[in-house]
């Protein structure tokens, strides 16, 4: 079943599922576990004790504590691969017991946590405030479907989407430097909490394709934002041209300028800087 997802907390902000069996299908790949080797330090999935069938969520919470979520298919399993990490490859600690639940710390700031269905891993976190994370995730463990995140409209959003790999965030979770272009369109004093990111991504030929859509749960920002979709228009002619080589990034739109400058205008998070008119240039 899907109880596992109960321990992924209500209040994330940005889950992502990851459905490694699909991953592996669709891009003719033996080893449908990839992803858990690469942030697990797992060998054989077969006997870590996690089901690779089920799909593997990331999330981010309210704080911004990171975790992983996976579902556990021998809880026996789990804690005997765990304790031949702590062994042979020292990555992480021998396993302690709290509150009816097992927990170690991989790589010295991940918190790993589980149960017979559910295993977390939340970080990163100092020592001294391992103990408190300790507490939520045992807390986090013993949630049912109506304290856990099945409950929420950012799960629903994400269960609708059909992709291997898909996101939905609110704006806040992302990069400061990100949120702009995310929040164009919202009506002015918008909080980015209200605005949602919805994303399906694909990796097709060695490429990682992201197709998202913005929108909000709250009826007359979601209008707004709609709205404001009519401003684009189709990008047309060799725009990579004008991208400079030591760009870390680059967004191209077609817009209508006298539509667009007052979206522009409206958002906190644009800077303008506009050209002086020929009248003002030839005052100084």
């Amino acid at each position: 079943g899907s109880d596992y997802i109960n321990a992924i907390p209500k209040s994330s902000t940005a889950p992502i599922s990851i459905d490694m069996q699909k991953m592996a299908e669709r891009n003719h790949l033996s080893d449908k576990a990839s992803v858990l080797k690469s942030l697990l330090h797992v060998d054989d999935v077969a006997d870590c004790g996690i089901d690779a069938t089920e799909k593997l969520y990331l999330f981010e919470t309210a704080d911004g504590t990171l975790g992983l979520c996976a579902k556990v298919s021998s809880e026996d399993d789990l804690e005997n691969w765990l304790s031949q990490l702590a062994k042979e490859q020292k990555v992480c600690q021998p396993v302690s017991e709290r509150k009816g639940f097992h927990f170690s710390v991989l790589k010295d700031n991940w918190l790993i946590g589980f149960s017979d269905k559910s295993l977390l891993v939340m970080g990163p976190v100092v020592a001294d405030a391992q103990s408190e994370l300790q507490r939520q995730m045992v807390k986090y463990l013993k949630a049912d479907e109506e304290q856990g995140i099945q409950s929420s409209r950012l799960f629903d959003s994400l269960d609708s989407i059909t992709s291997p790999m898909a996101m939905v965030a609110q704006a806040q979770a992302l990069p400061e430097k990100f949120i702009a272009p995310f929040t164009l369109g919202a009506p002015k004093g918008t909080d980015a909490s209200q605005i949602v990111i919805a994303a399906e991504m694909n990796i097709n030929n060695g490429l990682l394709r992201i197709k998202g859509k913005t929108f909000s749960f709250n009826k007359g920002i979601n209008q707004a934002l709609q709205q404001s979709q009519t401003v684009y228009r189709p990008i047309k002619g060799d725009y990579v041209k004008s991208m400079p080589n030591d760009a870390l990034a680059g967004i191209f739109m077609n817009v209508n300028g006298t539509q667009f400058l007052p979206m522009m205008q409206s958002n906190k998070g644009c800077l303008l800087y506009t050209s002086p008119s020929p009248r003002d240039r030839q005052k100084s």
